[in-house]
């Protein structure tokens, strides 16, 4: 069970991303759209400030407008409790925001192991 300071940081989550708290407090999950449920996730993931987020494609669903808010949240929160954040997306409109960002076509390019699977797989023929 939730603390009432970990209920108010959780409301205070959702009002930021445009999911006023009291309009959606007894909503079921199967009545949100995916947007509002992404939105609700990534909520869920920031209360109690951990050290690491891991973020796998929080941006999908959301139009231009709430994910533009939905990552101001995300780095003041990060920049405010020194937490960090991976994430893994296809959404090149996040790329910009990000100190480092890696292209997994880069990362096979770059891995020896990869050449010799491949190279296995081919049945020894580069």
């Amino acid at each position: 069970m939730l603390g009432s300071s970990a209920i108010q940081h959780a409301n205070e989550l959702l009002d930021s991303l445009n999911m006023p708290h009291m309009s959606f407090a007894n909503m079921n999950a199967e009545h949100l759209s995916l947007g509002q449920q992404q939105r609700v996730a990534a909520a869920r993931a920031l209360i109690g400030s951990p050290e690491l987020i891991l973020a796998d494609e929080p941006t999908s669903a959301l139009d231009d407008e709430n994910c533009s808010e939905f990552l101001q949240l995300l780095f003041s929160r990060l920049d405010r409790s020194r937490q960090s954040v991976l994430m893994v997306s296809h959404d090149r409109r996040i790329a910009e925001r990000f100190d480092r960002v890696i292209d997994l076509k880069e990362l096979f390019e770059a891995s020896p192991a990869t050449t010799e699977r491949q190279i296995a797989k081919s049945g020894g023929r580069a």
